[in-house]
């Protein structure tokens, strides 16, 4: 099994290619050197939960990047396990396009709806989405995991993103009021009022580790619940198809 420190050596040395400021600033990247380094930074949380678990070594495992945006994530994680075949989904066409034209040699893009289904007949050994279950109400989140669970293998492993019960920062940070409904009811929606690519995106959404384990457990089992362990911000929610 590799090291992170081997894994950051490969990262290092890995031919990144950054999209344009436009690109960047819509998934959070404000300069190159922070799009860059978060890229790698989330590459390598995912690489400590997967190289355990001796997956992704062979051009049969399928990996799917579920909201992909403008391939930050995809770039690394395919410098990190080479073999697999890779897929790529997002509803922003921008950075769909971005991607089919500066990384077709990574793998298949594909613009998605907002809604499921997804317009994909392969089943997956790895699906990640990071930062994508922090913006959906409750209702398309429950649709959307049911929709994953027909994508993904049995016996395949997912990692989901949650903004969980430690995040506290200027961005996402929960008001008092909002803090205390948070965690009576385990799961908080806030509309932003800024939905460019459809209804129901790009709201902030947090989720408590007791409200995961109950309902997502309907759909995966629930192999561990990392805080903050995405980027030391998000939490990573490792889950498995076991039927």
């Amino acid at each position: 099994m590799r090291t992170q420190e081997q894994a950051l050596d490969i990262l290092t040395r890995n031919n990144f290619k950054t999209p344009p400021e436009k690109l960047r600033v819509w998934v959070g990247g404000a300069t190159e050197e922070i799009f860059t380094a978060v890229g790698r930074n989330v590459a390598l949380n995912l690489f400590d939960v997967i190289e355990p678990l001796n997956l992704l070594k062979t051009k049969e495992n399928t990996v799917l990047d579920f909201g992909c945006g403008c391939g930050r994530v995809i770039q690394n994680l395919r410098a990190l396990y080479p073999n697999c075949t890779y897929y790529g989904v997002d509803p922003d066409s921008s950075g769909i396009q971005w991607c089919q034209e500066n990384l077709n040699d990574i793998g298949t893009f594909i613009k998605s709806s907002t809604r499921p289904p997804l317009n994909l007949n392969v089943q997956f050994d790895f699906i990640y989405a990071t930062s994508v279950f922090t913006h959906l109400p409750e209702d398309l989140q429950f649709d959307w995991l049911t929709e994953l669970t027909r994508i993904t293998k049995v016996g395949g492993y997912l990692v989901l993103t949650t903004h969980g019960e430690l995040l506290d920062n200027s961005v996402a940070s929960l008001r008092d009021e909002e803090k205390k409904n948070f965690l009576e009811k385990g799961f908080w929606y806030r509309d932003s009022s800024y939905n460019p690519i459809g209804k129901d995106y790009y709201d902030v959404v947090w989720h408590t580790k007791e409200y995961v384990a109950k309902h997502w457990s309907k759909y995966f089992q629930i192999v561990k619940h990392i805080d903050k362990g995405i980027n030391n911000h998000q939490d990573l929610i490792l889950c498995k198809k076991i039927k």
